[in-house]
């Protein structure tokens, strides 16, 4: 780059010259891409003032696309609002350093002295003098501070919202341009800004947001009246115009509470079983919220959209009731469909107009139509259980379209971490798609629907025709490893070992070793078993493969805990890995009681199905092209993370109580995962952790930094030095040792 940026200068030097002479015109069409090029170079390298980096150099290129839409550098829009938004982001972090705090504090101290020193000496003195210079100039420095901060901050809004008026291919700005908004709020020239460019910009570029905005609706109300106003009319645009988007979201707020009388009623007053997120939500926040929503479902009635709106509260209430219907004591074990009451509004659901399959997702229509919509035919008046405590229910769903869809209803859940995942593994797979060295490969993230419905309760895509490993492997009375290697140790005799081990404090390692030893890896025959010609065998290998790859690589930037051999489906027909049951996120399984040590699950088994090249080869550098791309989409990521980890309506966060919990029924119960929690929470201790909620979340946030820039215990990691580390500790038998029996490692 030093080679290049003194010939990029000369270059602009001519072709200014050029331009100036007249002789030719046509250069005009290249000078913004030069003068783009340019300024990237400059503000990478530090080498110009940033306000005369943007004043020479983006800002004139911008400028001169605008007056020749033909010119070469249409880039340059981009750059200016990643260069603007990456100079207000230092400012900011400099004001909230310590030395600046320090700085301030000591300009106050001088002023307060030049008060006293001038009450005494009436403004004369060689030293008076002095100290009123020294101080006005430390005054004006700090002010300057400030300006810069707003005037970086502004450039940068106006450049992401032109990126989104200009071309869908930076819609993903948006992420962007809503998390300034949100965080500057308060500032008039902020508001008014987007009060001038908001109506200007379609609704649907804010779709994928919808989850993030109506977060925001719990603490709204405390914020300017400008802002509120703006809000509500950004969050009903997108109502009225997509409402298959945005209607469930908004409902799931509006009806947080459903299910709360029903549970007080069932609830044993000690020892009650509560989900996810259950009882953790504080009430004043839930209420402000709840207030917002239904303000603006209101709204909603009286537009000529009020029929979504209907229909969809009724379905909504219906699937909450049937969510925590009871089911009989001697019926909870049961395999055969089940009748519903003939009473449930759910069965009198039927022929839906308004309402599509909620879990299909639906195409943006940007005429706001929606005339292809898959509309709810009707409900099946059987369901069965999937197991588990909570005793989720599967049901079907017939659509307009003739097909029969497996839905899952779960209720005691909070279901709002999976449907934000959900909502991160889709941007990530538009990421990898926008990248030929990942698109080529077909690197992407099975991902299924996720519809939050209340607070403690949802709608789950069925994925059909998978899976779970661990039923493969290791299933009661059979599996591959009892039917391929019957002569070695039992999967149950092994966690016995190995909990032995724990319980006894002897050497886990040893013990780990020894059942490694007994106990062989199958999983290469599920290949052979299913996929019968040669090429076929050899192409879903390597789809697994990259899955895998692709898996790992993002679950270790969101930090997900709990892949035991239940939680990871694998597709009987395309061969991908499906991961599911998200509830431990951000590196929260490092606090269990057994801390988690592995960044991904990558045992025996696992690597058995890639073939004799193991880790090397295709799987190597898919996980290298997938943290490539990760690692350079670094503030869409953080922009949509941020806001679930600084969320006051959900508590991600894993307490030392709920940990121990967690892992003390997992050897009675093996499908038990985070949505199986033995405590009932109070607001009140909702309240006391609030205090240290902002410092877990700005601690979570500085790790997913660290991981998208490549720092690991201290030092810079390239991409592919990164892969080789976390390979390395995910099959460390040191690491593998020291996990809990329930998420068995010798699997």
């Amino acid at each position: 780059m030093m080679v290049a940026m003194p010939i990029m200068k000369q270059l602009i030097a001519e072709l200014d010259q050029v331009i100036l002479s007249g002789i030719d015109e046509s250069c005009v069409h290249l000078l913004p891409k030069c003068l783009t090029m340019y300024g990237a170079m400059l503000a990478e390298t530090h080498s110009e003032n940033p306000l005369a980096i943007y004043e020479n150099y983006l800002q004139r290129a911008v400028v001169l696309i605008e007056q020749d839409a033909s010119a070469e550098g249409q880039e340059a829009l981009p750059v200016l609002a990643r260069f603007a938004d990456h100079h207000h982001q230092s400012i900011v972090e400099y004001m909230k350093s310590a030395t600046f705090e320090t700085k301030r504090l000591m300009v106050q101290e001088a002023k307060a002295k030049l008060e006293e020193i001038n009450a005494v000496l009436k403004g004369q003195g060689r030293y008076m003098n002095i100290l009123s210079v020294q101080s006005s100039i430390d005054e004006a420095e700090l002010a300057q501070l400030t300006k810069d901060r707003s005037f970086f901050l502004l450039t940068a809004m106006r450049a992401y919202i032109r990126c989104l008026q200009g071309s869908s291919a930076y819609d993903l700005r948006g992420f962007r341009l809503v998390s300034l908004w949100l965080a500057n709020n308060s500032e008039s020239e902020v508001n008014q800004l987007m009060m001038t460019e908001l109506k200007k910009l379609p609704s649907y570029k804010f779709l994928g947001l919808i989850p993030q905005l109506a977060a925001r609706l719990s603490t709204f109300l405390n914020d300017a009246i400008t802002f509120q106003v703006l809000f509500l009319q950004l969050l009903l645009s997108c109502l009225t115009e997509h409402p298959h988007h945005s209607v469930p979201v908004i409902l799931a707020l509006a009806h947080a509470d459903l299910c709360t009388l029903a549970e007080e009623a069932k609830r044993p007053k000690k020892g009650s079983r509560l989900g996810r997120g259950a009882s953790v939500i504080n009430a004043g926040l839930t209420q402000e919220a709840r207030t917002a929503a239904q303000m603006l479902l209101q709204k909603l009635q009286k537009s000529k959209r009020h029929r979504n709106f209907t229909e969809w509260e009724a379905l909504s209430k219906a699937l909450v009731e049937l969510a925590y219907l009871d089911v009989p004591a001697q019926s909870r074990k049961s395999v055969a469909p089940i009748n519903m009451p003939r009473d449930l509004a759910i069965t009198k659901m039927s022929d839906l107009q308004h309402v599509g399959v909620p879990t299909i997702d639906v195409k943006i229509d940007i005429s706001c139509e929606y005339t292809d919509l898959v509309k709810v035919v009707n409900f099946s008046r059987t369901f069965k259980l999937a197991g588990g405590v909570n005793l989720p229910k599967i049901i079907q769903c017939l659509g307009s379209d003739g097909i029969q869809r497996q839905q899952l209803i779960k209720g005691r859940d909070d279901l709002r971490q999976d449907a934000v995942m959900q909502q991160v593994f889709q941007l990530v797979n538009n990421l990898l798609d926008a990248t030929p060295a990942t698109a080529k490969r077909n690197l992407n993230i099975r991902t299924y629907k996720v519809v939050p419905l209340s607070q403690r309760s949802g709608l789950l895509e069925w994925c059909q025709g998978t899976m779970p490993i661990g039923m493969y492997l290791i299933v009661k009375g059979g599996g591959a490893h009892r039917i391929y290697r019957p002569k070695d140790a039992t999967a149950e005799e092994c966690r016995k070992k190995i909990y032995t081990a724990r319980m006894n404090k002897g050497d886990r390692l040893a013990a780990y070793q020894s059942v490694c030893r007994d106990m062989k890896p199958v999983f290469r025959h599920f290949f052979l078993e299913r996929f019968l010609e040669p090429d076929q065998w050899y192409t879903k290998r390597l789809a697994y493969t990259r899955s895998v790859a692709t898996n790992s690589m993002v679950g270790y930037i969101l930090g997900l805990g709990d892949r035991h051999v239940q939680n990871i489906l694998i597709d009987e027909t395309s061969a991908e890995m499906i991961n599911i049951d998200l509830g431990i996120a951000f590196e929260q399984g490092k606090i269990l009681p057994t801390p988690e040590t592995v960044p991904f699950r990558l045992t025996r088994d696992i690597v058995d199905g890639m073939g004799v090249t193991g880790v090397e080869g295709a799987f190597r550098r898919c996980c290298e092209e997938c943290l490539r791309v990760l690692r350079k989409s670094e503030e869409h990521l953080l922009t949509i993370l941020e806001v679930l980890l600084v969320d006051p309506l959900y508590d991600w966060k894993m307490s030392p109580m709920k940990a121990m919990k967690l892992q003390d029924m997992r050897p009675n119960d093996p499908d038990t995962t985070m949505g199986n929690i033995f405590e009932d929470e109070t607001s009140n201790s909702r309240d006391s952790k609030s205090e240290n909620g902002n410092i877990v979340a700005e601690r979570a946030l500085m790790r997913l930094r660290q991981k998208l820039q490549g720092r690991e215990h201290g030092a810079q990691l390239s991409h592919q030095g990164q892969v080789n580390l976390l390979i390395q500790e995910a099959m460390d038998p040191r690491n593998l040792s020291r996990l809990f029996e329930g998420w068995q490692p010798y699997l």
